[in-house]
């Protein structure tokens, strides 16, 4: 006893529809550590709840600094609710894409996509890596001594030029 070809079509046509609209469980939220300015103390935070979408998005917050001068390293996880977020999402699939803005902030990020219950999960893993891999250092603070051992000292400059000056 067979089944008949409508309902063959409707089992098809039903399991192609299925994939289309299935869920997952995602986390959405930011998991991770900022900084106000150089020199001073990271300040951890995790921040998540809980969507569901038909992709979830773990953005890899490699380093990146805000408008205000936040700097930043974490992840930040989200369902992917919007059409050019499932674009992206079916386009990339499984792979991360590097970019260089996200959410207001400049730096270095990997924008992945993925498709089981909470796989954009933040693990201690992920995060130890982020956070060795990207170690901030006081480049300002280097840059400076750096150039101004290069440069003559402004004390040597003046004597020089009111030497030459009174000579004239």
């Amino acid at each position: 006893m067979g089944l008949s070809p409508r309902i063959c079509h409707f089992l098809t046509f039903f399991q192609l529809f299925a994939g289309v609209f299935s869920m997952f469980d995602c986390f959405s939220g930011f998991v991770g550590r900022v900084q106000g300015s150089v020199g001073t103390d990271f300040l951890n935070l995790n921040d998540t709840a809980n969507c569901a979408a038909s992709y979830c998005i773990k953005v890899i917050i490699h380093s990146a600094i805000d408008d205000e001068g936040i700097y930043q390293q974490g992840i930040s996880s989200r369902c992917a609710y919007t059409g050019g977020d499932r674009q992206i999402c079916s386009k990339t699939r499984g792979t991360c894409e590097k970019i260089g803005f996200y959410d207001g902030m400049r730096g270095n990020f990997s924008f992945c996509c993925c498709q089981s219950n909470f796989c954009n999960v933040a693990t201690r893993a992920d995060l130890n890596e982020i956070y060795t891999k990207n170690q901030r250092t006081s480049r300002k603070n280097s840059d400076f001594r750096e150039n101004f051992s290069k440069t003559p000292h402004f004390s040597v400059v003046f004597i020089i030029s009111t030497i030459l000056f009174f000579k004239l």
